[in-house]
């Protein structure tokens, strides 16, 4: 019976494991008269799909910089505007960490 509890520390470390990857690509100019508007655009070309959430501080010139996130992903999403290239680190949580996030979020 000592040994059951000897998993619980690992099951707890694998449940909450999240896959990562990253790209970058081109992009088109993204259009829109505001940045929710050209992040929404990038969104489109990218194809992630959740909540934008704007990082602390004022965008550098030339940059748009935003997360996307769902409880079951996040990514990363960073732009050079002069370059129209866009890069993305995007993050896949495991179910029970997405169970975990979806009803822990209090959300804004």
């Amino acid at each position: 019976m000592k040994q059951d509890y000897m998993c619980l520390p690992r099951l707890a470390v694998v449940a909450n494991e999240r896959q990562e990857t990253r790209s970058e690509r081109l992009i088109q100019k993204p259009t829109g008269t505001t940045a929710l508007a050209r992040a929404r655009d990038v969104m489109r070309q990218l194809i992630p799909v959740g909540e934008i959430d704007w990082p602390s501080g004022r965008q550098p010139v030339g940059r748009l910089d935003f997360n996307v996130s769902r409880p079951d992903e996040a990514c990363q999403v960073r732009v050079d505007l002069t370059q129209n290239r866009a890069s993305a680190q995007h993050f896949a949580n495991s179910r029970w960490a997405a169970f975990r996030i979806f009803h822990t979020f209090s959300g804004p």
